[in-house]
């Protein structure tokens, strides 16, 4: 069913030479990131409190999180980069990002991803990476390009990675470290691995021993509730928890709605990179899609007691499972119907999704970089004035509606909490954002 080496060289260079050119120009927008409202606040006490005791009191205060590696390894980033260097942060985001896509088309490819020509390679990667920002667009600005929300793009590679080593069956002690990793890193993320892996062994899908399982779920388990549990979450929650069974089914499909409106690209862009990897990818069976998709529901499940304050960032490792179950979907049947028919389509819709994406960039690289313009006038003032007791007064800062990179909201007077990361950050007594 399938056929590695078929294909057009004629066209197949100019289409990598084409997504290179869109790489270019999704890096091209990276240095229009800055530094946004938490990351401030983040400097400000890893660099007065120092690095280790700033992640124990978010512990005990804030987020279970902080006990990832996942969460020092981006707090590295904030506490060596001040704002001229926002963008190295997003750089590392979108290297993840990338890198995420790396391994999803490995995944899908298996046993005949080193049969492939490595340009073939490299363009499967880079057409997953971009249908992936086009999925992740409507908290991407969040999830990548900010560096605080940075941690979730790191979670959903190292979560991506560790089942990567389990499906392709590659027996290490290094599983079990990279595994804990990502389980710890989140409780939404940790549920999913446990689905993936407990359904995924039931099935024979993958190959675990028992006691392999066994050590797995107890571990992660232990990992989790040590998230879970942190004094720190039920300061977050702040009262908002609710387990009636009746609020947290209601709320669950409340949450399910508004991650599948998120995503509508998934399923637009499943198609796509399916058209394009049928030919490559080995026969398999139903099981595998049901498998993604199954342990892209369960990460919603931490948030049933708390649906109204459902994060959408988080929603990056459900989007995550549900492309990948739609591509292999799709795979099998385009595999079952006429591969070779519908193939014929794959160069087309590469050019055609090209263009779109290169259009997107294009639009969202001048917005951004207007963005980013006044942001550095602000931070020039800031810094101008830092240690000042007189009132500092902002201007407003314009946000298109049609922006996706640096979508924010800007200070009022109603977000005084956020106004305290600033003057903490720069030492000054009072800021004001003229209306």
């Amino acid at each position: 069913m399938t056929n590695t080496n078929k294909a057009n060289p004629i066209f197949e260079i100019p289409l990598f030479v084409f997504a290179l050119v869109c790489l270019a120009a999704l890096l091209a927008t990276v240095f229009n990131s800055f530094y946004w409202m938490d990351d401030f606040w983040k400097r400000h006490e890893l660099i007065n409190k120092g690095f280790f005791q700033f992640q124990w009191d978010v512990y005990w205060e804030w987020d279970g999180r902080a006990i990832s590696p996942v969460y020092t390894f981006r707090n590295l980033f904030l506490l060596i980069f001040d704002y001229p260097n926002a963008w190295a942060v997003a750089l590392a985001s979108m290297s993840f990002l990338i890198g995420t896509g790396f391994i999803l088309s490995r995944m899908l490819m298996r046993e005949n991803w080193y049969s492939l020509p490595v340009v073939r390679r490299y363009a499967m990667t880079l057409l997953v990476s971009f249908v992936l920002i086009l999925i992740f667009r409507p908290h991407i600005s969040r999830s990548v390009y900010w560096a605080t929300g940075s941690y979730y793009v790191f979670s959903n590679f190292f979560t991506v990675y560790f089942l990567y080593r389990i499906i392709g069956n590659r027996k290490s002690i290094w599983n079990l470290v990279w595994f804990l990793v990502a389980v710890s890193s989140g409780p939404n993320n940790g549920i999913l691995i446990l689905t993936f892996l407990v359904l995924g062994t039931g099935a024979k899908a993958i190959q675990l021993t028992k006691n392999e399982l066994i050590t797995y779920v107890g571990v992660g388990m232990l990992a989790m509730a040590f998230v879970l549990l942190a004094p720190g979450n039920f300061t977050r929650a702040d009262g908002n928890l609710d387990f009636s069974i009746s609020e947290m089914f209601i709320g669950g499909f409340k949450i399910l709605y508004e991650y599948l409106a998120m995503s509508k690209w998934a399923f637009l862009g499943s198609f796509i990179v399916a058209v394009v990897f049928a030919r490559y990818v080995p026969s398999t069976n139903w099981i595998w899609p049901v498998l993604f998709a199954a342990s892209a529901l369960s990460s919603i499940l931490p948030f049933l007691p708390i649906a109204s304050t459902a994060s959408k960032h988080t929603a990056i490792f459900f989007q995550t499972f549900l492309f990948t179950a739609l591509v292999m979907f799709w795979v099998n049947l385009v595999q079952r119907v006429n591969v070779a028919l519908i193939t014929r389509l794959a160069g087309p819709a590469k050019i055609l999704f090209l263009t779109y994406f290169l259009s997107q960039l294009h639009v969202q690289y001048i917005t951004s970089a207007h963005v980013k313009n006044q942001m550095d006038k602000r931070h020039e003032i800031l810094e101008a004035n830092r240690g000042t007791k007189q009132p500092v007064e902002l201007q407003p800062i314009f946000i298109p509606s049609e922006n996706w990179i640096s979508r924010f909201w800007d200070l009022s007077d109603e977000s005084n909490g956020f106004k305290d990361f600033y003057s903490k950050y720069f030492e000054i007594d009072e800021i004001k954002v003229l209306k």
